[in-house]
């Protein structure tokens, strides 16, 4: 799948997409390198307002790994 960035590194996207639901889209972001934590988080917060508990878990579930590669660093 190719994925177009909407800016930089695709905040937006992951963003626009945890807001809807779309967890194989907030996946395939993530995999091409988008980071979960960029906002601070907010896309896991926006998916959380929006009652969806699987992106957020996927977001957390990310953003802990970032926080773990960036502290073995």
């Amino acid at each position: 799948m190719t994925i177009h960035l909407s800016d930089e590194q695709g905040e937006a996207l992951l963003r626009a997409a945890s807001k809807s639901g779309y967890v194989t889209v907030v996946q395939d972001l993530l995999d091409a390198g988008v980071k979960a934590s960029s906002y601070y988080g907010t896309a896991a917060l926006i998916a959380e307002f929006y009652g969806h508990e699987e992106v957020v878990a996927l977001l957390r579930e990310a953003m802990a790994k970032e926080e773990m590669r960036a502290h073995a660093s």
